[in-house]
């Protein structure tokens, strides 16, 4: 028996530059935006390592913001039920490393993690599917909206939208998220203080 994708509940539509990234909402009209400060327009013009601040990462970094910031909006009605979340991305290797889970990149299992962890808690499931850029005008134009003559057509497209603002736990969210995003849900961190297994004060059971 194979597998097959539900019909999505909900589609976004994102795209991520050198500039910035963004993230768009068509149902609901509303969006996420990022411009990235001075140190991630460093990381990406000097040329990262294959495990650093990569347009890959970047790409997928919009998929786990929307889960973070969105997810809970997404909980479906129903105890049993699980709502898809298609996000179209021009980015093949984004696409590739949502599907699979799996990423070779520090900072993208960082972002992994962060959407897995939401899709478990508000009972989502994100697919991700490749767009052609040319096709994929708004979002390209929203995640390049601080020069022209992307400002000028992001303006007119958006103009009955609203943004949503992304919260201050989540903006560096692919290098952050294991140490200190949600922690009640993550087990406690072994310290040097507690006492290593068998070491209890407590007698196993006598050798036969």
């Amino acid at each position: 028996m194979f597998w097959r994708e539900p019909r999505p509940d909900l589609h976004l539509y994102t795209d991520a530059s050198d500039e910035g990234l963004a993230v768009l909402d068509p149902d609901h009209k509303r969006y996420l935006q990022i411009r990235f400060d001075d140190e991630e327009r460093h990381d990406i013009t000097s040329a990262p390592d294959a495990n650093g601040f990569t347009i890959n990462v970047r790409e997928l970094f919009f998929v786990a913001l929307a889960a973070v910031v969105w997810g809970e909006t997404w909980k479906p009605s129903g105890s049993g039920e699980v709502d898809h979340i298609c996000a179209w991305s021009d980015n093949a290797s984004a696409v590739a490393w949502v599907r699979t889970q799996r990423s070779d990149n520090r900072l993208g299992q960082e972002l992994i993690r962060a959407i897995g962890l939401c899709e478990a808690t508000s009972r989502f499931r994100i697919s991700t599917h490749h767009l052609p850029g040319a096709i994929n005008l708004a979002a390209d134009a929203a995640s390049r909206a601080w020069s022209e003559p992307y400002r000028y057509r992001w303006t007119n497209f958006s103009l009955d939208w609203i943004q949503t603002p992304v919260p201050q736990d989540a903006r560096y969210l692919y290098k952050t998220f294991s140490l200190s995003y949600r922690p009640m849900h993550w087990p406690n961190q072994v310290t040097k203080s507690m006492l290593s297994h068998g070491s209890n004060g407590v007698d196993g059971a006598p050798a036969p």
